[in-house]
């Protein structure tokens, strides 16, 4: 986080590339993830690929 506060950009945004299944067993660390990074102002993009129907977007 400290990396993304020293940059001087209007826009800060993360990609996240993922097989589209969700993980149960990190479930409470994403939600924590994306706590920290909305509240520093960081959007996310996430990219499901890999199955027909991506789950949890």
């Amino acid at each position: 986080m400290e990396y993304f506060s020293r940059l001087n950009f209007s826009r800060k945004v993360i990609f996240i590339a993922t097989d589209g299944d969700p993980s149960e067993s990190i479930d409470d660390v994403c939600s924590a993830v994306k706590k920290m990074l909305k509240k520093h102002g960081i959007d996310i993009v996430c990219v499901g690929y890999g199955i027909d129907k991506p789950l949890g977007f």
